[in-house]
């Protein structure tokens, strides 16, 4: 899993098969008292508009179908813990070639604070 400590945007590729199996991504809220709200988007189609919390097991297409576009996550996290200012964002894909994990995190000044958190991952097939 990369580990983006004090990062709050990820620029990755994910190498798909070009057949017709599932590709899934994941997106956790970090701590407790974190609150989020996501748009996530596959080149200009929005796939989710507005979800609040975290997303898990949520498909974005085949592998066929993803190829050569650009998934667009973008997530503005709260805080809205009294015991901590740290906020956090773990992603993940599964359904291409392999899994892939990221987690990035960001303090904030204080309760009530918000940061956004920006993915852009681009998905093509291994060349030879």
């Amino acid at each position: 899993m990369a580990d983006l400590k004090s990062r709050t945007s990820l620029t990755d590729e994910y190498i798909v098969n070009g057949g017709n199996g599932e590709v899934i991504i994941d997106l956790i809220i970090g701590a407790m008292g974190q609150s989020g709200i996501s748009i996530i988007k596959l080149d200009s189609v929005v796939l989710a508009d507005e979800i609040i919390g975290s997303l898990v097991g949520f498909v974005i297409g085949t592998n066929k179908e993803v190829e050569n576009k650009f998934l667009t996550v973008t997530t503005i996290i709260t805080d809205v813990s009294k015991d901590s200012d740290v906020t956090s964002l773990d992603f993940a894909i599964k359904g291409g070639n392999q899994p892939f994990k990221a987690k990035m995190e960001r303090a904030v000044q204080g309760e009530g604070d918000s940061v956004a958190y920006d993915i852009d991952i681009f998905f093509h097939q291994q060349l030879l």
